[in-house]
């Protein structure tokens, strides 16, 4: 495998030479561009860290953060380690992030190494057949490696609080946000990235759980892609939507003075909190 150095707004990055090398270049560019930076990062896990472009922007932009970045595709791991090259406070997991149990398997465009997608075992042999099914024109078959969640990365990271959890992991958002147990939730401060498919039926899939957890959850479409959407969700409350007495009890904690009535049996909206736990 033979790399190729890439500057591009003050971030420098290992890129693969070869027919991915525009995609990869385009990849960097996008999440400068099209990602919200306007959020605190001490904390971070990335899901879909690619080769590791924004991980490294954000160490850019927050030199001092700690990051779990986590990468399904074996290759594209190996260039991540590359471009990370044991940097102080990020954690490297090689895994496949989610909740289903099962064999999996990769489905790769050689011409986009972004879009590696994981598939359970039958609907992977059947793409193996007809692999327009999967949206690819080509596709390189590899087995996934082992499964790891979300309660898995934030231990791996040792967070008690992430201010940002970053997706761009093809499909594998709707699995991980409506599967995540309710205390790892209450962990995040932000969820931002990608979803793939539109957010009425990402709300459906997810059961409106970003909302329930007490965040502001908003959309936009992708420029190159209408089949994509970029999700911005901000916390705006520090406890699920509904449980009033835990709402009322952080309240009182954090001296905060409110006349907003709070209803123990109805859907009441709660007060606003400062986001990010501060």
């Amino acid at each position: 495998m033979n790399l190729t150095p890439f500057h591009h707004n003050g971030l420098n990055i290992l890129l693969r030479e070869g027919p991915s090398l525009d995609a990869e270049r385009d990849i960097v560019r996008e999440i400068q561009k099209e990602y919200p930076w306007d959020m605190p990062i001490l904390t971070a896990i990335d899901i879909g860290a690619h080769v590791g472009a924004w991980t490294l922007n954000a160490l850019r932009l927050h030199p001092t953060a700690r990051i779990v970045a986590c990468e399904v595709d074996p290759d594209t791991y190996r260039v991540l380690q590359h471009n990370i090259n044991e940097r102080d406070g990020i954690t490297l997991v090689h895994g496949r992030a989610g909740y289903q149990t099962g064999e999996y398997a990769l489905l790769r465009n050689p011409l986009n190494t972004g879009s590696t997608m994981a598939y359970h075992m039958p609907t992977y042999e059947r793409f193996l057949g007809h692999p327009s099914d999967a949206g690819v024109a080509a596709y390189e078959p590899v087995i996934a490696p082992g499964r790891v969640t979300l309660e898995d990365l934030v231990g791996f990271g040792q967070f008690e609080w992430v201010n940002v959890l970053k997706l761009d992991c093809e499909g594998a958002e709707m699995d991980l946000l409506a599967n995540a147990q309710t205390d790892t939730l209450m962990k995040i401060g932000a969820v931002i990235g990608e979803i793939h498919t539109t957010p009425d039926d990402f709300e459906a899939q997810t059961n409106y759980r970003l909302q329930r957890m007490g965040f502001n959850v908003t959309y936009r479409p992708h420029p190159g892609d209408p089949t994509l959407f970029y999700l911005d969700a901000r916390r705006i409350v520090l406890v699920e939507y509904g449980n009033h007495e835990a709402h009322k009890a952080l309240l009182k904690s954090l001296h905060v003075q409110t006349n907003t009535p709070i209803a123990p049996d109805d859907d009441t909206p709660l007060p606003l909190i400062p986001p990010y736990g501060g």
